[in-house]
């Protein structure tokens, strides 16, 4: 639904499409072997974005986006604890023993 995003900000990303494209030489040099990444992004807003990074970039954007991932995993780890923690317990039935074995 893209009528939901004016009250939100940040659009979703609602696919994905890459390749690799690897230069082998250029006019200077006779040899190059440089690959570049293309991506393009659509968006929920219908926005399409493309992005070209060189495998430095793509190692830094893969880093960043494993911590963001990590950090979002501690936080919702925290919050159902902290949530776990606030419930109140339910109050313990006695136990019935018949011939000394707890029930």
């Amino acid at each position: 639904a893209r009528g939901d995003e004016a009250g939100r900000g940040v659009p979703r990303l609602e696919d994905t499409r890459w390749r690799v494209d690897v230069t082998i030489s250029t006019s200077a040099l006779s040899r190059v072997l440089k690959p570049t990444v293309l991506m393009q992004l659509t968006l929920s807003d219908g926005s399409v974005r493309r992005v070209e990074v060189d495998a430095d970039k793509l190692q830094q954007l893969r880093f960043h986006a494993a911590s963001a991932l990590s950090s979002m995993q501690t936080m919702r780890l925290e919050s159902a604890g902290a949530h776990a923690a606030r419930r109140p317990l339910a109050p313990s039935q006695p136990k019935q023993v018949s011939g000394g074995i707890a029930k």
